[in-house]
C-alpha cells in the first residue's frame, strides 16, 4: 500500500489497494478476505485502547 503508519491509510489508498490485488488476480472472495483481516486487525487495536482513530476498512464496500 505505500503507507507506513496506520493513521495515514485513507478510503482512497485502500480502494487502490483493492485495484492492485484484483489487477494481480486475485478473486474478489479473496480481496474480500483480505480486506476483512485488516479490518479485524484494526478493531482489535481499538479495542485493546492501541490505536484511538476510527477503522478506515469500515469505510470499504466489499467486491462483488
Amino acid at each position: 500500500m505505500g503507507v507506513s503508519r496506520a493513521d495515514q491509510l485513507t478510503k482512497k489508498t485502500i480502494t487502490d489497494y483493492r485495484v492492485v490485488m484484483m489487477n494481480d488476480g486475485l478473486k474478489p472472495a479473496s480481496v474480500n478476505r483480505h480486506l476483512a483481516i485488516m479490518s479485524g486487525m484494526f478493531t482489535k487495536l481499538i479495542d485493546a485502547g492501541e490505536y484511538h482513530s476510527h477503522n478506515p476498512f469500515r469505510e470499504i464496500k466489499p467486491v462483488t
